[in-house]
């Protein structure tokens, strides 16, 4: 039997609310449905998916398509950076599987057959052989090399303090973090400064008297690992 959200189009976290409580409320769907798929494309309504997961236990919320419209960005670094701040949040918010969209693709952002080219994580140069790894690649690696498959998310708080000259000039944007503890006992701690700013951040487990100084550079992520 296939377990699926009886969706037919796209379904943005927008609209992740209206359309999950309307699929629950067919008699029978709470037992049927297995999980919820979501995109990006509309925004960072967080909340949605922070609804969806307070609200329906034990229901899989799986990010299943992301990537950046437009045609490929060769080298820009601002595509890795999105790909951080939505994994962070949809993380935090109970998503518990993240897919990108396309890992690999031409030059020209496709092959496309409507023309809707994007940018992907490896852009392939398939007339000099050459592939050309983006910000997007690492970033997602950050992720995807240190955070194990059964990994449990931990609460992870911090306090943005001063606003430095950042890109927005809004401090609850300073500094975006996850924390997971892996299946071999591991802790991962991904966090990110999209600021413009070094930026200081005191480091401790909520047993600790004692915090840590840490800095992370301008527009950077960075991933501790703590036994």
């Amino acid at each position: 039997m296939c377990r699926t959200l009886p969706c037919c189009r796209q379904l943005h976290r927008d609209i992740l609310k209206e359309r999950v409580d309307e699929t629950m409320a067919v008699p029978g769907a709470k037992d049927a449905v297995a999980g919820i798929a979501f995109h990006w494309y509309q925004g960072d309504q967080y909340d949605q998916v922070q609804y969806v997961y307070e609200n329906y236990p034990g229901k899989d919320l799986i990010f299943t398509e992301g990537c950046v419209e437009g045609g490929p960005r060769n080298g820009a670094w601002f595509t890795g950076e999105r790909y951080a701040h939505n994994i962070i949040n949809d993380l935090n918010s109970g998503c518990n599987a993240w897919t990108d969209w396309n890992l690999v693709l031409d030059m020209q952002g496709g092959p496309n057959h409507v023309g809707n080219y994007c940018d992907a994580p490896v852009l392939a140069d398939e007339k000099n052989g050459k592939a050309y790894y983006q910000s997007s690649f690492y970033y997602i690696g950050h992720f995807s090399k240190f955070i194990k498959p059964g990994a449990v998310r931990l609460s992870c708080t911090h306090d943005n303090g001063w606003v430095p000259a950042s890109i927005t000039g809004r401090g609850e944007n300073l500094l975006e973090s996850v924390a997971f503890k892996n299946p071999d006992g591991t802790i991962a701690f991904v966090i990110t400064n999209r600021t413009e700013a070094d930026l200081n951040f005191h480091f401790k487990f909520a047993d600790e008297k004692e915090a840590t100084v840490y800095c992370i550079p301008p527009r950077s992520i960075q991933t501790y690992l703590f036994k």
